[in-house]
């Protein structure tokens, strides 16, 4: 008599029918719906971590620029610069993010962007030497609409009352939480009102200079390297880096 025994039946096939590639399916819809949820929280992770590197930096940027006795700001920001790239080539190898293709084409494009670039971390740092941080974070604010006008001004792009209205709010937030330490100097109001200027030029070269089909990884890339080889050549032309590996040396012996 024929045998009338059904092949076993695979768990979680629908009809008991095995895939070819041996694929469960509800396992590819777990790790489809794993994907969507972290692709829903993407961006709030994406701005909790910036706000958190950025708060951070510019705390330490402040206890580092203002002391008297580690006077090494170029050094300082060069040695930024190579953490960053550092990092960069990290997360590209790890493949946490695209990769960076760099090339003359490239670096000559983001040469005059990183010129501005270096203008204002270091107009920065000078500023947080005579200004405190509640009327840093003032003028940084101050940045943000200057580059929104200069967009509405250049391109056109619309400003709507939503856009106005978080503006508005971004620096009355920033004058009242600092209303009891907005202590600027002459000096400090020059260096802010360049880093201002120097800001917005550099966000504004970003969108007139650097080709739009650029991956945002490249330009980062190319940017830092070459602030790293600005900020390392002036360094040394100044004579900071051996005293400032020297104080790092003394510090880490403490």
């Amino acid at each position: 008599a024929p045998c009338n025994r059904q092949p076993p039946m695979r768990r979680g096939t629908p009809g008991g029918v095995a895939r070819a590639d041996g694929a469960h399916p509800l396992d590819r819809d777990e790790r489809h719906s794993k994907r969507h949820l972290y692709a829903d929280f993407e961006p709030a992770l994406a701005c909790l971590s910036y706000a958190l590197c950025s708060t951070t930096l510019s705390l330490f940027n402040k206890l580092v620029f203002s002391g008297h006795s580690f006077n090494f700001p170029v050094s300082v920001l060069a040695f930024q610069s190579l953490c960053a790239v550092v990092f960069l080539q990290l997360s590209e190898w790890l493949k946490l993010s695209e990769p960076s293709p760099l090339s003359r084409d490239v670096l000559r494009a983001m040469a005059p962007v990183t010129l501005l670039f270096c203008v204002m971390l270091w107009t920065s740092g000078k500023a947080l030497r005579f200004v405190s941080m509640p009327i840093f974070t003032v003028f940084k604010n101050l940045a943000v609409v200057g580059t929104t006008v200069w967009e509405y001004c250049r391109f056109g792009s619309r400003v709507s009352i939503g856009i106005v209205a978080s503006l508005a709010l971004m620096v009355g937030g920033s004058v009242a939480a600092g209303a009891g330490d907005l202590t600027v100097t002459r000096e400090g109001l020059f260096w802010m009102l360049v880093n201002v200027l120097s800001t917005v030029a550099y966000v504004a070269s970003l969108k007139d200079l650097v080709p739009p089909d650029l991956p945002s990884s490249a330009k980062t890339l190319a940017n830092n390297l070459l602030s790293l080889v600005a900020f390392a050549a002036v360094a040394a032309a100044n004579g900071e880096i051996g005293g400032f590996w020297a104080a790092l040396s003394a510090q880490s012996r403490l």
